[in-house]
């Protein structure tokens, strides 16, 4: 039986709350992010939007439109997690969910053309038969594919709401990635190394190389990063 409560001093890192301002937060649902890498979409607005109250919140909910990944949501337990867009039509604006260097996430905002896709990591695949493969993406979302040209570490660009493919990057040496966790979490960087471990990767961000974990990177582009508004 899972828990209905969460104490604030046990949320996880990426959550930027504080931790002794009262005993409990809310916990979101289970939903496509794990406990440690989304939040409830309360704390989200919240965190962007400063002084907004649980009151004001449940207003904008069940009032306004606030879309996530291009659908209308009206909870304000709905998890929502790295990559995902957050959209308020009543501003005229879209933001990316993002990790800062402190491992918090938080809300970017990004032009219009941007909210329209979204960067999803391979983390699992399957063949359904000899033609077809599941393709099974960090953001809980499943897509059947009839060609095999995908590998777990690759990442894909879909098109919201739907799950349209629209571009693949693959993990190879001279990707652009981003760094969800670690020393470096927030940063982009380019794979100098990509087979020297099975579980670390070399990445050059800037004038610094560095050693990180594989599992710790995603892929947001070839000759250049996808991602918008982050710094290498």
């Amino acid at each position: 039986m899972s828990k209905r409560h969460l104490k604030r001093i046990a949320a996880p890192r990426t959550w930027a709350i504080g931790r002794k301002s009262d005993v409990y937060t809310i916990r979101p649902f289970p939903g496509a992010h794990s406990l440690k890498s989304g939040l409830p979409l309360q704390l989200l607005l919240q965190g962007a939007f400063p002084g907004l109250t649980a009151r004001e919140v449940r207003y904008m909910l069940q009032r306004q439109e606030v879309l996530v990944d291009g659908r209308r949501r009206k909870e304000k337990k709905h998890i929502v997690g790295l990559f995902d867009v957050v959209a308020l039509p009543a501003l005229q604006k879209q933001y990316r969910v993002m990790i800062s260097k402190t491992q918090a996430l938080s809300m970017r905002e990004i032009p219009p053309a941007e909210a329209e896709w979204k960067v999803c990591k391979i983390v699992g695949m399957h063949r359904r038969n000899a033609r077809e493969t599941w393709l099974h993406l960090s953001s809980g979302r499943n897509i059947l594919v009839q060609k095999h040209a995908y590998h777990i570490g690759d990442s894909l660009v879909i098109r919201l709401p739907g799950q349209e493919i629209v571009s693949h990057f693959p993990f190879q040496k001279g990707s652009w990635v981003y760094l969800t966790a670690g020393n470096h979490a927030g940063k982009l960087g380019i794979v100098e190394d990509a087979g020297g471990s099975a579980n670390k990767v070399g990445v050059r961000s800037g004038d610094e190389t560095f050693e990180t974990l594989k599992k710790y990177t995603v892929v947001v582009g070839k000759d250049q990063p996808a991602v918008g508004g982050v710094k290498a």
